[in-house]
């Protein structure tokens, strides 16, 4: 199998060496080949693997996974595909392979079973029918573990902290009066200035540098720009909005009454102890008034204002 000059070095000869728990990766997983056997140059001690020997690794590596459970059973692709009432044809086209592939992974003597990529989106397929909204990410790093892979994956920006709860508490219909007044506000505080309070304070809390109210068909999104991307942070009633831009605009010395025109002001404000510089901008929308409020401060400069805001700055 070996004893031929080695690739690396040119100047060695590569020799058959057996290793036991031989560390390896099969498809980018770490696994142990309790014996296997290798080629090594008496020279540059660099290793050389024969195709037919690394193919019977493979073949350990998807055996180890079956015997540990780690891959579905032909009988639970089965019992996936009734579960859904889908035919076997209608089952390959929903996880995107072959019939002949599935065909062969639900046979009983198999010889191989079905890829780790297809294996994933099955219980993908089991979680979500079953459980209803699916933590992708924590699911494929909890699978990835049983293979004794670790994997730290960097997390959205926390940017609620309750504040979506605590706005739709505080509901404002039409007139802007209180349907549901805020459990840990004083009962003498404006509920309109009070989500506008929460608002701006927990944007400074996650160090967002805008924050943008957006009307929708049924809706007001709510979005904060971090570190240059804008994540949608709550939605809100929509009849929350004409209440909440009125008070906006009249903190920034805007005409409330104008809402075909866009117009741009300024409003003072402090949050956690800090002086916060409000660039407010508005234009009309299909659905309302859309309001970009850029943040300055001394601890977290922001770029000019408009650099990020497709909000026209023609003012009034």
């Amino acid at each position: 199998m070996y004893e031929y000059v080695c690739q690396e070095c040119g100047q060695g000869t590569v020799r058959e060496k057996t290793v036991r728990s031989y560390k390896t990766k099969i498809k980018g997983y770490p696994f142990v080949v309790r014996e296997a056997t290798i080629g090594v140059c008496d020279k540059c001690q660099a290793e050389h693997f024969a195709a037919q020997e690394t193919k019977r690794w493979e073949e350990l590596f998807y055996q180890s996974l079956v015997k540990d459970k780690l891959f579905l059973l032909p009988e639970d692709i089965q019992r996936v595909r009734k579960a859904l009432g889908l035919s076997m044809e209608d089952f390959a086209l929903l996880i995107g392979c072959t019939r002949q592939s599935l065909y062969n992974w639900e046979k009983d003597d198999r010889t191989h079973p079905q890829s780790r990529i297809a294996d994933l989106l099955i219980k993908l397929v089991e979680k979500s029918h079953s459980e209803g909204n699916v933590d992708v990410i924590g699911f494929l790093v909890k699978e990835t573990e049983k293979v004794g892979i670790s994997l730290h994956v960097a997390e959205q920006p926390k940017v609620m902290s309750g504040i979506q709860e605590q706005v739709i508490q505080t509901y404002i219909d039409a007139r802007g009066r209180v349907a549901k007044a805020y459990d840990d506000y004083a009962d003498s505080q404006a509920p309109v200035s009070r989500a506008m309070e929460l608002l701006i304070t927990e944007a400074v809390k996650s160090r967002a540098s805008e924050v943008h109210l957006e009307p929708q068909k049924d809706r007001l999104i709510v979005r904060f720009r971090i570190e240059d991307i804008l994540h949608d942070v709550m939605s809100l009633p929509l009849s929350v909005a004409p209440p909440l831009v009125s008070r906006i605009k009249i903190l920034a010395n805007m005409n409330v009454a104008d809402s075909h025109y866009p117009q741009h002001g300024q409003i003072n404000f402090k949050a956690e102890e800090e002086k916060i510089d409000i660039r407010v901008v508005t234009s009309s929308a299909k659905y309302g008034e859309r309001v970009g409020l850029h943040l300055l401060s001394e601890s977290f400069p922001s770029p000019a204002l408009g650099e990020h805001m497709k909000i026209s700055r023609r003012s009034r």
